[in-house]
């Protein structure tokens, strides 16, 4: 007598389902962590976007606060671009003065201002960040 059972056994069955399953669970990971990196980057690159204009504003508020009043030591300010609030403090870091005059012996009183200007960023995860830059003001 012949036996004319054909197909698959249950280990084969089982053993397919294995190399199956594993393989799907290692593209959902693949997918899921390939989303996160671009998530990362999307929020990177818009940060350093909006970075870059806060510094021009923080840069166009600093000179207009420095043009309205005398010489300060320091100068501080709110920025929002974007929906990111960015919070800045200059800080002196030395005064220029003109050249003096050759045949005068008085020394001109400083009138322009070199600063640091320390940033920190409002984001909404709860981590912010920060950059510093430097900035030649005159009157």
């Amino acid at each position: 007598m012949r036996n004319n059972n054909s197909g698959f056994t249950l280990v084969e069955v089982l053993v397919a389902a294995i190399i199956l399953f594993s393989a799907l669970a290692m593209a959902s990971e693949i997918y899921s962590s390939s989303s996160l990196f671009s998530n990362k980057a999307r929020n990177t690159s818009q940060f350093y976007h909006e970075s870059n204009v806060a510094i021009t504003a923080i840069k166009s508020d600093v000179r207009y606060e420095f043009k309205q009043k005398t010489m300060q030591s320091s100068y501080e300010g709110v920025v929002l671009i974007g929906g990111t609030s960015f919070i800045w403090h200059a800080n002196i870091i030395s005064k220029v003065t003109r050249y003096p005059n050759l045949a005068s012996t008085d020394i001109p009183k400083p009138r322009f201002g070199y600063y640091q200007i320390d940033v920190e960023s409002d984001e909404e995860e709860g981590r912010g960040k920060g950059f510093t830059f430097e900035v030649f003001l005159w009157p």
